[in-house]
């Protein structure tokens, strides 16, 4: 069967309402133990229409990563683009940067953990999940560009690697690993790493 692309707003809606149900299904069920039928429901729809704008279970999985990635990513790099250079503060900047990370991160716990899982199996999540993090390494790469002046760091592309890696598993044990410590002195220990690598007075 051949799948609708929505033009008008109601199927546009239609589609939306699809892929937030499967997002919370994944989310609540797991991805292996969730069915069609189960996600048109959530959405409120007939199961015939789940088929008309999705292939399907797989075929929305994927839709939902791309979602998810989405919002990842206008959460995070809707910042970047905010960040002033003349006046700038590199451990304020650094701490604005992690904890709207971590804000972004908590969008979709849930589903996120279901990803992760998934990864290890599903090629093709792995190869979306990695594009999202060459995006925001390429933002990365650009914001230090834009900071030359200020820091120490010779060659921005390696470094916007180190970075994005970096603050991707610390976020990841901070809202997933439920670390022992005080979450608040790990961050601030974090940011004054960040800030010694970074700083050209340190």
């Amino acid at each position: 069967m051949k799948v609708r692309i929505p033009k008008r707003q109601k199927g546009i809606n239609t589609k939306q309402r699809i892929l937030e149900s499967a997002i919370r299904m994944f989310a609540q069920k797991g991805f292996y133990k969730t069915n069609t039928k189960e996600i048109a429901s959530g959405a409120g729809v007939p199961v015939g229409s789940f088929y008309a704008y999705f292939k399907n279970k797989k075929d929305v999985l994927y839709a939902s990563v791309d979602y998810y990635n989405t919002l990842i990513a206008s959460n995070i790099i809707n910042f970047q683009d905010t960040i002033n250079y003349e006046n700038l503060d590199i451990r304020s900047m650094l701490k604005q940067i992690v904890n709207n990370a971590i804000k972004a991160h908590q969008v979709l716990p849930d589903f996120h953990n279901e990803i992760t899982f998934l990864i290890n199996t599903d090629p093709k999540i792995k190869t979306n999940m990695e594009k999202s993090i060459q995006y925001a390494t390429k933002k990365t790469e650009e914001t230090l560009n834009k900071m030359k002046d200020s820091i120490r760091v010779k060659n921005t592309r390696i470094s916007s690697v180190l970075i994005n890696r970096t603050v991707e598993d610390f976020i990841h044990f901070i809202i997933y690993g439920k670390p022992e410590y005080d979450r608040n002195l790990l961050i601030d220990e974090f940011i004054d790493m960040l800030s010694c690598y970074l700083s050209k007075s340190q």
